[in-house]
């Protein structure tokens, strides 16, 4: 009777070692995956900050390029920024087919296999 009640001690002990490990387990694969994903955001949206200033620099080129035809810097201005404004007119109004949808497949492309996987 002993032998049998250290054996269900021994086996009770283990099962919480284990319970206890699976949950560290899963506490380390959060903060592997929380940290890939900041790391993810964060170096985009670093070039996207690049990448904004360097159109800003562009169109400030552009707008003092255009002055050598148009005689003026306030009318090549506005034909950049009349660009500007067609521009995000047009990504307005097909944000849904041009941004929604290729960004919303590209998270799931992304986050699946690792969501699932066996």
């Amino acid at each position: 009777m002993q032998d049998l009640k250290k054996d269900i001690s021994y086996m009770n002990d283990e099962t919480q070692k284990a319970i206890a490990n699976e949950v560290k387990l899963m506490k380390v694969e959060l903060i592997e995956n929380t940290s890939y994903y900041f790391a993810s955001i964060f170096s985009r949206m670093l070039l996207l900050v690049f990448a904004l200033i360097t159109l800003v620099f562009l169109l400030l080129a552009l707008g003092l390029f255009l002055q050598q035809f148009t005689g003026s810097l306030y009318i090549s201005f506005g034909l950049v920024s009349a660009g500007l404004l067609l521009f995000l007119l047009i990504g307005r109004l097909f944000r849904k087919t041009l941004l929604a949808g290729p960004v919303q497949d590209a998270v799931i492309r992304e986050l699946a296999p690792k969501l699932f996987k066996s």
